[in-house]
């Protein structure tokens, strides 16, 4: 089986692996052996574990998954403590045990067990390396998945490669980053942020033994991993094996956006960090297939997504939905749900195989890294909001009962993270220390509600230890020396086994919270709407107290409200079909639904039980919006495949309307028109046509265009305006693409009419007629710095960066694909969730955002596959036509 698997990988994992490490043949094969060896070492057991789940390859994606994550010391003292309460943690639905680092580390430099000392090694005090797998074991035969941390960015400065550093060995010090003087550290810290300026400032530490500079990213008692050097990344693939070979299902990598170092950059999310997932994503599905990887990327959304990878080449199976996690408490503290909602917008169209590990509280601190540039059209600024934030979150606010406590707090930058568990952020601790029924029955209730919204997310709903009976802040860390300047031990504490006794007892609180928690995930389990590969959508409420989560999956569909207000509020949604309160289990409208204060809302309409009226119900039409260039033709060409029009033809007959959403003008489209298109939206939304009816007609203001081709052309920047008349050409922009390398399909079409003068006319015959939008080449992004300035009007919208020149069009703010596709929708009366939109560049990404499902080209934008809904086939490959039938269109 080793054969068969690494011949699939071999090319690539060889290709790769040179890329990294050049001139290292024979490190190369050695690796490979080094694979091999741990195959023919995986019991047999763990290989029929595998063969299991690669029948059931989706089995990471269901409804049926709940995780929970604990600290092995806090729940059951021992590894063979876990192993004696896993009655327990059946009894709470928990198919997913997350043990948090337990592998050797040294006493007061453990950093909670990430730092360690020696990786094949468990921390004595817990077990051994034989009670893991048995623990893994055991779990196994109950159908529950293990994951452990492994710690790669760095080791201990206890462990044996950084005592043999210290002592002055040459080859040890090569696996670290190890300096003579504070030159190249200092020009470093130019461009690194600081992980910990207050408890652990800078990203390098005087090491007194070898009389060198470190790097030091976290603590100085933490010392970076140098993976430019063959031997290190050897002996950690050696380590992360044996911890499969010892039963772990899935392997969360911590920390995984440092481990490649660069200078002059920030050392985060490098380019060769994603070759370094790769690889080890190839190993696991070589050596142990059954294992997967678990990505730790607490960054802006934007840098988390690519973790997973590409359908071709996957990284990560799944990450941690780290951005969510802090927005919720945002919204917790303000009430307002818009961020919120813009946040899950922005996951919601990611694709379906991109699994997140959804939580509300884990063993880390709470970042404030939101997305303050849409804060701030509310006029939020980021330092005020975060002392907001903190002091809210604190209890330091009116009204707010929340009991958390401050971390790595940076008076210099108004910075500082939050600590806390779920119960006593949401305000359990303070009712019960006031003895105040009422505020506790409302803390309660928030409890509830945001566990009712994890279990409503895409992906594994992860529960903090604890988290299940309300367990409350342990502040018993302060009295402890090796703790008390770690405030993330509040919510590390002791598992409190005498409340969990009281679990079944629904006059406790750890019984309230405990029932209402089982009875959630049980719902979540025995409803297919949960599924990952559900359709999720934003459902406007008109009430930014409210969060509306729309489900649908296989006839179930699912309306999930999310009242984060202190007030009842009023969900302001219309919707036609029959309900269910999934709780109550009464019958119900959804229409003008009440939520009670810090509540929730679970409707459910399902369309297979009531068959038979929506048998009779003709299939609503659907809009589908088509691309031109790339997508519906190849670039610069006006002749679709025969495909392609044998599937419109088809669509249209089917009582589905289909349009042309292109870039082009009506000119340059014009010769497509003739295939009796149902409309067109041209100029990327400026002219809109259905049915011969002109829609939208809004061409640039005259002066903008002036201004704007003084800008750009004072900049040498190469201009193309576009009438509806036909384009007028810079005389040199062929000159400019003459031996340029193939671009994106846009620059490919521009290419394609230049040379054979299809078309384009010369700027100079342009008679002043109205221009729709101006088409822009240039070399530099700093050409456009000045007509930006001047026309914060308008969208620049640049298409994938790629080597040679860039391009990219000017269009206005209030019209683009997307407002199109709306203008035709109310024209026509059909919701947008009833579009399709086929794109395949960057200028189609308005439409794709707007559409209710968008399908990229394979031939298409890498940006663009990551937002769209699904990727198709190349249009070179009768993409078009496959996807309209497995859409149902045909």
């Amino acid at each position: 089986m080793f054969h068969k698997r690494f011949a699939e990988f071999e090319d690539e994992l060889k290709w790769l692996y040179m890329e990294l490490y050049p001139d290292h043949y024979e490190d190369y094969q050695q690796y490979v052996q080094m694979l091999s060896d741990y195959c023919a070492a995986r019991s047999r057991e763990l290989k029929s574990w595998d063969q299991k789940k690669q029948k059931d390859p989706d089995w990471y994606r269901r409804n049926d998954l709940l995780g929970m994550m604990m600290y092995t010391e806090n729940f059951g003292g021992t590894l063979e403590g876990v192993e004696d309460r896993l009655d327990y943690l059946q009894e709470c639905g928990v198919n997913f045990l997350h043990l948090m680092p337990l592998l050797e580390s040294p006493k007061g430099k453990s950093d909670g067990g990430y730092s360690v000392s020696n990786f094949r090694k468990v921390q004595p005090e817990l077990g051994t390396m034989e009670d893991l797998s048995d623990l893994t074991h055991a779990c196994h035969k109950r159908n529950m998945q293990v994951c452990l941390d492994f710690v790669m960015n760095h080791t201990s400065d206890e462990h044996e490669w950084a005592r043999r550093a210290k002592a002055g060995d040459w080859e040890a010090q090569g696996r670290y980053f190890f300096f003579d003087n504070w030159d190249v550290p200092n020009q470093f810290e130019q461009t690194v942020p600081q992980v910990f300026p207050q408890t652990a400032p800078g990203n390098f530490s005087w090491c007194d033994e070898a009389h060198k500079v470190v790097m030091t990213t976290f603590h100085p008692y933490q010392w970076d991993l140098n993976f430019r050097n063959p031997k290190v990344m050897h002996d950690m693939t050696d380590n992360l094996l044996n911890l499969c070979n010892h039963g772990i299902d899935v392997i969360r990598l911590d920390a995984v956006p440092y481990i490649w170092k660069e200078l002059g950059t920030s050392c985060r999310n490098l380019l060769r960090v994603h070759t370094l997932v790769r690889i080890l994503r190839m190993v696991l599905d070589i050596v142990c297939p059954g294992t997967l990887l678990l990505g730790e990327i607490v960054m802006k959304p934007s840098e988390v997504a690519p973790y997973f990878g590409t359908p071709e080449k996957p990284e990560c199976h799944m990450v941690y939905n780290a951005p969510i996690m802090a927005t919720t408490w945002h919204t917790v503290a303000t009430k307002d749900v818009r961020l919120l909602k813009h946040q899950l917008g922005q996951t919601f169209v990611l694709p379906k195989d991109f699994v997140f590990l959804n939580y509300l509280r884990c063993h880390d601190d709470i970042g404030w890294g939101l997305d303050y540039d849409f804060l701030a059209q509310f006029g939020i600024g980021e330092v005020a909001h975060k002392r907001f934030l903190n002091d809210y979150l604190q209890g330091h606010w009116e009204g707010s009962d929340s009991r958390g406590e401050l971390y790595n707090d940076d008076p210099r930058l108004g910075d500082a993270r939050l600590c806390g568990t779920t119960a006593s952020l949401c305000g359990i601790e303070a009712a019960e220390y006031e003895q105040n029924n009422w505020k506790l029955e409302r803390a309660e209730t928030l409890d509830i509600m945001l566990h009712a919204f994890l279990l409503s997310q895409s992906g594994i709903p992860m529960l903090y230890s604890g988290d299940e009976i309300g367990q409350r802040n342990d502040y018993s860390y302060h009295e402890d020396p090796l703790k008390w300047d770690d405030s993330r031990y509040l919510h590390r504490g002791k598992f409190p086994w005498d409340q969990a006794e009281e679990r079944n007892d629904r006059n406790t609180r750890p019984g309230r919270i405990f029932q209402a928690l089982k009875r959630l995930e049980k719902i979540r389990r025995e409803h297919i709407c949960f599924e990952n590969s559900a359709d999720v959508w934003i459902m406007e409420p008109y009430n930014d107290h409210i969060l509306a989560i729309g489900r649908y999956y296989k006839g179930e569909k699912l309306i999930a409200l999310f009242n984060f207000n202190t007030t009842d509020e009023t969900a302001w949604i219309n919707e036609s079909e029959d309900y269910v309160d999934l709780i109550t289990g009464k019958p119900c409208k959804a229409q003008g639904v009440g939520v009670p204060a810090r509540s929730f809302r679970w409707l459910l309409t399902d369309f297979g039980t009531n068959s038979k009226q929506q048998e009779e119900k003709p299939e609503s039409p659907k809009i589908i919006f088509l691309d031109i260039d790339g997508t519906l033709t190849r670039s610069g060409e006006s002749v679709p495949p025969e495909s392609a029009l044998k599937a419109i033809r088809k669509a249209q007959e089917k009582g589905n309307y289909v349009f042309i959403c292109t870039g082009r003008n009506l000119a340059m489209a014009e010769p497509l028109l003739k295939y009796d298109f149902d409309g067109i939206i041209a100029s990327a939304g400026a002219l809109v046509i259905a049915g011969g009816e002109v829609l939208h007609d809004e061409p640039m203001d005259p002066e903008d265009f002036k201004n704007a081709m003084e800008a750009l052309q004072s900049n040498h920047v190469y201009c193309t305006i576009e009438s509806k008349e036909g384009s007028y050409c810079d005389p040199d922009i062929g000159k400019l693409l003459k031996g340029q390398p193939k671009g994106n399909s846009e620059l490919e079409r521009w290419r394609k009419q230049i040379n054979e003068k299809l078309g384009i006319k010369t700027l100079k015959e342009y008679k002043g007629e109205p221009v729709y939008k101006i088409v822009i080449m240039f070399n530099d992004d700093h050409q456009l710095n000045d007509a930006r300035k001047i026309l914060d009007q308008y969208d620049f919208v640049i298409q994938d960066k790629v080597f040679g020149v860039q391009n990219g069009e000017l269009i206005r703010k209030t019209c683009n694909k997307g407002t199109g596709v709306k203008c035709v929708c109310e024209k026509l009366g059909i919701p947008l969730e009833d579009t399709i939109g086929f794109g395949d560049s960057m200028n189609d990404y308005a439409m794709m955002k707007t559409v209710g499902t968008s399908v990229c080209m394979g031939n298409g934008s890498d940006t663009l596959k990551k937002v769209s809904s699904m990727v198709c086939d190349t249009v070179d490959n009768d993409g078009l036509a496959k996807a309209f039938e497995e859409l149902g269109l045909v």
